[in-house]
């Protein structure tokens, strides 16, 4: 046609800025038809941008019109296929015609113009910038996530009862963390020698003749090392102690998880905050290695207990759009617990003072069973409604939302879940078919390398030279840095490419410390870097388990994931005790495994925004080899002036803003 020609002089006149502007005035006094092709020059950002300003000011009898026009404009541009489908998405949806560049338009009595161009793809700098918005399509009508939840619209997303129930509950991960990580400094290494050598020289040498070893205490009092003798023949002992308490962690997940579906989330809180006093303190006054052990072990149970009811009973009172963010923050708590670790150590230097100064901090959480409500959540689906409208009406006090319709949510709530029948999976279903199997098999290894790495590398720091109380600081304050940065790459990049780039920053930083020679700082900078990959990697898993799995098979996704981890956290103490040895082993375990993991990573879609499957089937739809796209094409349409990029032509926009509406 000759109008497509004319489009082409047009688009070629543009080349120089001095050109455009004469072909724009020559533009502008022709007819409408021209006016289509001038829209045709430019990208559909800019298309976007006019037609909502238009829209605001020509009539509606009008909009019908420019709305064929622009989208006509918008299929001839034709700058990816996304583009097209956005901006006629709303028709699509209306159920007029989901050819995008068709000529039938929406319904224009529910019309709305910022629905028309919540999806813009612009070009800058050969990047596609994708913009947002909250509205979210679901069976073809728009909701916001809180609309979704009754729970959420009553008490709100999250507000000032949420941010109490949040500090109380993150102070219980201090103890969490110092009960894994004290390990460290209860069987620190120790220079040794035996009793019959010669005085003051420790050469660490093991004698089988040798009946009693003399211990160097010029760092640490007593430890269990000292104490014990767990050294030579009897090193393994205190690896094996590592892995016990480890084992009682992935016990108490498991049990405490069942018991709060059972009792309700706060008394088996409760209960595993007491376990977790009781015993930490009884562990301080063990007469042998067995006692220890096994006190040790009920210490794993409780604290195993607190993780995982503290973690869910957050969960269900945070609104979705906050969850992710506060779920990654829930590992701050245990990073300043991990940091704060050294100080107590530093100070009290004998190993039963140590475990006593740990331990005893937990009997302020007893006054939790008058701080701490029951998720209202778990409440309404017991049946337990006037319980559930208390607290619920309390937190809508507090957050300052209105009160008066809570308890007919509350009933409708209660209503509609003894109506619906639950469906039950179990672990098998996850390697049922095929590309869920090796999803399943992918997100299993990387919990596996990071249960493997953290303890494994963290415990590894404190045998590199140096001071060890300032070698664990160091390593403990950087995983505050790496879990904020989780949050906004797992915005910005995706699960996949986070995770990818977490584990190769972990593997390649292990695999320098083999060439960098015998120096205390060198593998101590290298460890901290390591570390630093792997407290990303490690907030990353835990969105990626709740995101990948269908959700008939979630909850046992989930929990498989979270034993991979413990698996390989107990097998951590005997790779980081390979150093004694040979030096350069456990870095090499700990440099391949996550690069392993990185490539699994193949095998795995990005989650972020995407709709959570509910089905297996809905499952194995999702193709196996996915690149990181984002579906959810967002745009923040109450600023797109300012969010749009114009390129190019910004300045010329700019200057005949007022002159395009004419033309239109």
């Amino acid at each position: 046609m000759a109008w497509r020609s004319r489009a082409e002089v047009a688009t070629k006149a543009a080349s120089s800025a001095k050109r455009r502007q004469s072909a724009y005035k020559s533009l502008r006094k022709r007819s409408a038809l021209r006016s289509e092709i001038m829209l045709k020059s430019f990208p559909s950002a800019r298309v976007c941008r006019i037609f909502r300003s238009s829209a605001k000011t020509i009539p509606k009898r009008n909009l019908k019109q420019l709305y064929v026009r622009v989208r006509s404009a918008l299929c001839l541009v034709n700058i990816y296929s996304l583009t097209c489908r956005s901006v006629c998405q709303y028709a699509s949806q209306r159920g007029t015609e989901s050819n995008c560049c068709s000529r039938s338009p929406p319904d224009w009595n529910n019309f709305d113009i910022d629905r028309v161009c919540f999806g813009v793809i612009s070009r800058r700098k050969g990047s596609i910038a994708m913009m947002e918005t909250e509205t979210k399509v679901v069976d073809g009508q728009e909701k916001t996530k809180e609309d979704t939840d009754p729970i959420t619209k009553s008490i709100g997303a999250f507000g000032k009862w949420q941010f109490w129930i949040c500090v109380i509950v993150f102070l219980v991960k201090f103890p969490v963390a110092w009960h894994q990580m004290s390990i460290i400094f209860l069987s620190p290494p120790m220079n040794f020698t035996c009793s019959s050598s010669e005085p003051g020289k420790f050469d660490n040498v093991c004698n089988a003749s040798c009946s009693n070893y003399v211990y160097d205490h010029s760092v640490f009092q007593e430890t269990i090392v000292s104490q014990w003798n767990l050294v030579c023949e009897r090193q393994w002992l205190k690896n094996l102690t590592q892995t016990i308490f480890m084992l009682g962690i992935l016990i108490g997940n498991m049990m405490f998880g069942h018991l709060s579906d059972r009792y309700g989330r706060r008394l088996p809180f409760l209960a595993a905050v007491f376990l977790q006093l009781i015993s930490g303190v009884a562990t301080a006054y063990s007469v042998d290695w067995y006692m220890f052990t096994a006190l040790r072990f009920f210490l794993a149970v409780a604290t195993g207990g607190t993780m995982v009811t503290s973690f869910v009973l957050i969960m269900e009172l945070i609104g979705t759009k906050y969850r992710d963010t506060v779920g990654i923050l829930y590992q701050i708590p245990f990073n300043l617990g991990h940091l704060t670790l050294p100080l107590f150590s530093y100070y009290l230097r004998d190993w039963s003072t140590f475990q006593l100064a740990i331990s005893l901090p937990s009997i302020l959480f007893l006054s939790y069973f008058f701080l701490l409500p029951e998720s209202p959540r778990w409440l309404l689906t017991s049946g337990k409604a006037e319980e559930a409208v208390k607290i619920m009406t309390t937190a809508a006090m507090m957050n300052g939302r209105p009160t008066d319709n809570i308890a007919q949510v509350a009933q409708k709530m209660n209503v509609e879940i003894s109506g619906k029948q639950e469906e039950h999976a179990s672990f098998i279903d996850l390697f049922r078919t095929p590309k869920l199997r090796a999803r399943t098999i992918a997100i299993l290894y990387n919990w596996f390398v990071c249960g493997l790495c953290f303890f494994g590398v963290s415990q590894y720091i404190g045998h590199v030279s140096g001071k060890i109380f300032t070698n664990v600081a160091i390593s403990a304050a950087i995983l505050v840095p790496g879990t904020i940065i989780s949050i906004y790459t797992n915005r910005i990049l995706g699960r996949k490419i986070t995770l990818v780039c977490a584990n190769c920053i972990t593997g390649f930083s292990c695999l320098l410390i083999i060439f960098v020679p015998q120096s205390g700082a060198g593998h101590l900078t290298l460890g901290c870097i390591g570390l630093f990959g792997l407290s990303i990697s490690f907030a990353t898993v835990y969105l990626y388990a709740g995101e990948l799995f269908p959700t008939v098979v979630r909850n046992a996704g989930v929990g498989l994931s979270s034993t991979a981890a413990r698996i390989g956290s107990m097998v951590a103490p005997f790779v980081a005790t390979l150093s004694n040895t040979s030096s350069w082993l456990p870095p090499l375990a700990f440099g391949i495994v996550p690069l392993i993991g990185a490539v699994l990573c193949i095998l795995l879609p990005d989650t972020r925004g995407r709709k959570l499957p509910d089905t297996l089937a809905e499952g194995e739809k999702r193709k196996l080899f996915d690149l990181a796209t984002n579906n959810k094409v967002k745009t923040y349409v109450t600023n797109i002036e300012k969010r749009i990029c114009v390129s190019d032509c910004k300045y010329q926009i700019k200057q005949r803003r007022s002159k395009w509406m004419k033309i239109l």
